[in-house]
């Protein structure tokens, strides 16, 4: 199996075929594969955001016209699965936008934790969850699984179960463009039963925001030590320095993105998992 990749995830310890990219002073992409594949079995390994769908496409088209047998897209990180339905009147629903965008390139697609199984829909594509790999990484112990929104709570319940322990969902709200927490400290008690450690699940760290203040809040509440687990590391606007001082013991995330570890962010290779799927 050869693999093509774009330059969103480069990053990767993949061998790859080479590609020649340039630039129009007007900015228009030139994409050009620069080894025989005709007849030859490839999968396009691409990361799917704003700056770099063109060339995702490009890349494609370019494999066919070469002759290559494509037998998958692999997606790594697939941006705007948050917009997954009309939320605001006169918005773009831009998660169905990609979707249909995929759609027609008829090929099969596996993308890593998408933010919204929802977007199934209009894609049909497999769904490969790193996170049980994630939470392998975490010191044995007892532990309380805690989701920071409803909309990630099938994800944690997953972890939760593989776990044997409590979920608990955390309510998350904006007003007036400022994020809000919530905790129902009834059920918070009732599903601790003594045990004070944590695990938060979730999809993806950006900004932090969210993954700060609900560390906070659980702090608030007596938990003890707090791990996040989280597949897409994009770790975005300082979200490291916050973190930092937020009271997580420990991140683990995946590289989908080239993510640095640290003394608090522990990165879990993908590799291995891409080249199981033939």
């Amino acid at each position: 199996m050869k693999y093509i990749l774009t330059d969103s995830v480069k990053h990767l310890n993949i061998s790859s075929v080479r590609v020649k990219k340039s630039l129009f002073s007007e900015g228009e992409l030139s994409l050009r594969i620069m080894e025989d594949l005709k007849g030859k079995p490839v999968s396009i390994i691409s990361n799917i955001m704003t700056q770099n769908i063109l060339e995702f496409l490009f890349t494609v088209d370019a494999a066919r016209r070469a002759g290559a047998k494509i037998k998958r897209i692999i997606i790594p990180f697939m941006s705007y699965a948050r917009q997954d339905e009309l939320y605001i009147k006169g918005e773009s629903v831009s998660g169905v936008v990609i979707c249909i965008i995929l759609k027609t390139l008829n090929l099969p697609i596996v993308i890593f934790d998408i933010h919204s199984l929802k977007l199934q829909r209009y894609l049909k594509f497999m769904n490969i969850s790193l996170l049980p790999m994630l939470v392998k990484n975490i010191p044995r112990g007892d532990y309380i699984v805690v989701s920071p929104d409803f909309g990630g709570t099938k994800r944690a319940g997953e972890i939760a179960e593989i776990l044997g322990t409590s979920l608990v969902t955390v309510k998350k709200t904006r007003k007036g463009g400022c994020l809000e927490v919530e905790l129902n400290e009834e059920l918070f008690k009732k599903s601790s039963l003594g045990v004070s450690n944590i695990i938060i699940v979730d999809d993806m760290i950006s900004t932090g925001e969210t993954l700060v203040k609900v560390v906070r809040l659980l702090k608030e509440k007596g938990a003890g030590k707090i791990y996040c687990i989280s597949t897409h590391g994009l770790f975005v606007r300082g979200a490291r320095s916050k973190l930092l001082k937020s009271g997580v013991e420990k991140i683990f995330v995946t590289n989908t993105f080239d993510v640095k570890s640290s003394k608090q962010i522990e990165v879990r290779r993908i590799e291995d998992i891409i080249s199981s799927l033939k």
